[in-house]
């Protein structure tokens, strides 16, 4: 699993998502806690799927946490045998900035992919943890 470095004290720590693809996306990010509870810190439009550069907190309020980003993509208007192709074509860029390890870009793995049988709903999860 991705990490980010956060660094001490007061730094503050901001997201930012950027999705393409030719469906309509949503995305929300979510700070999980070691004792299993979350809140959710920024979404999305329900067209886009984008998140503009948002805080998520304060580096000693969320070190050793987990950021989880879902985005759900709906690829029902395109045509059924052209949506291998589209969740091929499908690109998010997650970025984190404000610690010490800087602005940093991460993507998604195959293993954070999940598609409906008929291909017309995919949804991605990519956690990174907070250290």
């Amino acid at each position: 699993m991705d990490s980010y470095e956060l660094g001490m004290d007061q730094n503050q720590i901001y997201v930012k998502v950027d999705v393409g693809t030719a469906g309509v996306a949503s995305t929300q990010v979510d700070i999980a806690r070691l004792d299993g509870t979350s809140r959710k810190v920024a979404e999305s439009s329900l067209q886009d799927g984008n998140i503009s550069l948002t805080m998520i907190g304060l580096a000693e309020e969320i070190k050793n946490q987990l950021t989880i980003v879902n985005s759900m993509i709906d690829l029902g208007t395109i045509d059924p045998q052209n949506r291998p192709q589209a969740i091929k074509n499908i690109v998010i860029t997650y970025t984190l900035s404000g610690g010490l390890s800087g602005t940093k870009d991460y993507h998604f793995s195959d293993g954070d992919v999940e598609i409906s049988e008929n291909g017309k709903i995919v949804a991605i999860t990519k956690s990174i943890n907070l250290v």
